[in-house]
């Protein structure tokens, strides 16, 4: 395993997990989707699955999303697990009528947005409100180059002066 994988995961993600990988599950999901799971995604399963992604991380897709920033970056939650109640089983299950062919949920974005892989372990932005290919934007051509493209996002400087502003609130709002 690449040793800036590993270092890089410990950097994006909130923690480690200490849970089992569930092999029956890994097998079930494997032959679910014909992927077999590589050595990076394994990794992630076995160390963060269900962990938060640290705030202020994001990538810059290869295509972005119409979602993504002014500077490019995306952003999402986590990764899915294996040991979860909406586990990759699940959660494939639940939006496989969704979700174009060949294409398997991997980790949650906001909005009910996922990031995906490929049959190819091509890793892609799936945006669920559009129509099949067209709500999907690649994000790297494999699961440790997507990782290794994370990273702290830049701050974004404004020139409000928060002191500046005024809050008021009508006396119903408190009731």
């Amino acid at each position: 395993m690449n040793k800036d994988f590993c270092k890089k995961c410990e950097e994006i993600f909130e923690n480690k997990n200490t849970q089992k990988i569930n092999k029956v599950k890994l097998q079930e999901y494997e032959n679910l989707t014909g992927i077999k799971v590589s050595p990076e995604h394994l990794y992630i399963l076995e160390n963060y699955e269900d962990v938060m992604i640290n705030d202020g991380y994001g990538f810059v897709a290869q295509q972005c999303s119409p979602f993504s920033g002014t500077d490019g970056y995306e952003t999402f939650i986590e990764f899915i697990g294996l040991n979860t109640r909406y586990d990759l089983i699940r959660t494939y299950e639940m939006l496989k009528e969704q979700l174009p062919d060949n294409i398997y949920p991997i980790a949650e974005m906001d909005g009910g947005n996922y990031i995906c892989i490929s049959k190819n372990e091509e890793i892609y932005i799936w945006l669920h409100e559009h129509m099949e290919q067209e709500g999907l934007f690649l994000a790297n051509t494999s699961i440790e180059k997507f990782i290794l493209s994370i990273e702290k996002m830049p701050e974004i400087e404004t020139d409000i002066d928060i002191s500046q502003i005024k809050s008021e609130y009508s006396d119903d709002f408190w009731d």
